[in-house]
């Protein structure tokens, strides 16, 4: 050995290049390994992971959004059926008790006649047999052209008139003592009507309808009346407020029912005229209470305000509430 004992032994040219070829290998190897770590490789993983993160993102989204859907069909669902509960709670404000689902124009206010006027009370009132009344519809049902004779019986009311002609027409087969007094009850309705709103500005007690319907100051039906058309009063107590809107169309089922058929052809200004209500009321109840309101055909130079209209009971009441409370 010549100047050291070690000397480093040259290595075949073989041997350098695969050594060469084996460092470059690794370089890329570990290029590749730094790229899929920190570079390219990172970013497509993040970018796999943030799309994953946001189809699901979504879809809870989605799943979300039909939820409030759902739940927002449901309230308006709800709504609608509170709307259509609170239009029914105020339709009886207005109206004699009625079936909703009566499909037989007798059966809408079947119960309703009974809350207009009780059987049982309307015999225990003795001041509403009328005998001339009695006497005078024995007379039209053996003579039915009677029932156009101008007597203190058809000068009571013209809806009364009316009814007495168009039961004379097909002929009274009811008990006259019980058409009486169902005709009376009608008169005395129609009075209350007339006068209610006027006495004591239409605040008053049991006794005033008393007062008002001619009948004993004790009386069961007056107490009947008071409480069913006459609201609440803010005074409390047994005052209450006179309610003319739900006694007219009590006054127009009640005269309904006392016809035929559940019809009348009449001059409707001419009974505006006698209730003395508000021009186009009495037309407007016949329509909420389930009438159709037909105008009849008048001959030639007839005026308009004299023209004839037939009423027919046709269905449950259908009325507007919003609309009616506001006029």
């Amino acid at each position: 050995q010549e100047g050291s004992d070690w000397e480093e032994e040259a290595l075949p040219d073989d041997d350098i290049e695969e050594a060469g070829a084996a460092a470059q290998l690794n370089y890329w190897e570990q290029r590749n390994n730094a790229t899929g770590l920190f570079g390219t490789g990172k970013r497509q993983r993040d970018i796999a992971q943030a799309t994953q993160k946001a189809k699901k993102r979504k879809f809870m989204e989605l799943e979300e959004y039909a939820g409030a859907l759902n739940a927002r069909a449901e309230q308006l669902e709800a709504n609608l059926v509170d709307a259509q509960e609170r239009s029914e709670n105020n339709r009886r404000k207005f109206l004699p008790h009625y079936n909703s689902e009566a499909t037989d124009p007798t059966m809408i206010y079947k119960d309703g006649l009974k809350g207009i006027c009780p059987p049982e009370l309307m015999e225990a009132e003795a001041s509403l047999l009328d005998e001339e009344m009695v006497a005078f519809l024995k007379k039209v049902a053996r003579e039915p052209l009677r029932a156009n004779e101008s007597n203190a019986t058809t000068q009571k009311s013209k809806i009364i008139a009316i009814i007495i002609g168009m039961r004379a027409r097909v002929g009274i087969s009811e008990d006259t003592k019980s058409l009486a007094l169902k005709l009376e009850v009608l008169y005395r309705l129609i009075v209350f009507y007339k006068t209610g709103a006027k006495f004591h500005q239409g605040v008053y007690k049991a006794k005033g309808v008393a007062n008002l319907t001619e009948l004993s100051s004790d009386s069961e039906l007056a107490r009947h009346w008071h409480m069913t058309y006459c609201s609440e009063s803010v005074m409390g107590g047994q005052t209450r407020n006179f309610n003319g809107k739900k006694l007219l169309a009590g006054i127009l089922v009640w005269a309904l029912h006392l016809t035929p058929g559940l019809s009348m052809d009449l001059n409707i200004g001419e009974v505006e005229d006698e209730l003395k209500s508000s021009p186009g009321e009495v037309k407007k109840t016949f329509e909420n209470i389930g009438c159709s309101v037909i105008p009849l055909t008048p001959p030639p130079g007839m005026l308009v305000q004299q023209q004839r209209m037939s009423v027919v009971l046709a269905h449950p009441p259908k009325m507007d509430m919003e609309r009616y409370e506001a006029q």
